[in-house]
């Protein structure tokens, strides 16, 4: 599983469960809508585990950009913050779903930010072993004198 997969699973998420507000995974262009989320990949990790197993981890920060910076718009963060917890628990892949380990939430500058991670366990497919070329033998057996 690649990590653009991962993205458009989140986003695919996002936008279903919150369907009045513009969701980007690139950075908005200068005419977006004034209220936005953005959904952005930050970080990526991966851990050898047991022989050809590795646990790797997707980091998420999605940003919600309301209408105005004023600190009025606690209930709409709050808001969101719950349809964002209940969008992301589980998402849906390729291969199959992947469930959130941690989720948290924090306001900065009147953006809201909703941190969310999945961890998934990737198999590295092993090398192709050439197939073995064939081989003469032969056998004599030593007389006693």
């Amino acid at each position: 599983m690649r990590g653009e997969y991962m993205l458009s699973a989140v986003t695919k998420a996002v936008s279903g469960s919150i369907p009045n507000i513009a969701v980007y995974n690139e950075r908005p262009t200068q005419n977006a809508p004034k209220e936005y989320l953005f959904v952005h990949q930050i970080n990526r990790e991966q851990m050898p585990d047991n022989g050809r197993f590795f646990n790797r981890f997707y980091f998420f920060d999605i940003r919600y950009h309301p209408n105005d910076k004023v600190m009025t718009q606690y209930k709409r963060f709050t808001q969101i913050i719950e349809e964002l917890t209940e969008a992301l628990t589980y998402i849906e892949t390729e291969d199959q779903p992947v469930k959130a380990s941690t989720m948290r939430s924090e306001i900065q500058d009147g953006v809201l930010h909703f941190f969310v991670d999945y961890p998934v366990r990737v198999i590295r497919q092993k090398a192709p072993v050439p197939n073995m070329e064939e081989l003469e033998l032969e056998e004599n057996i030593k007389e006693r004198e």
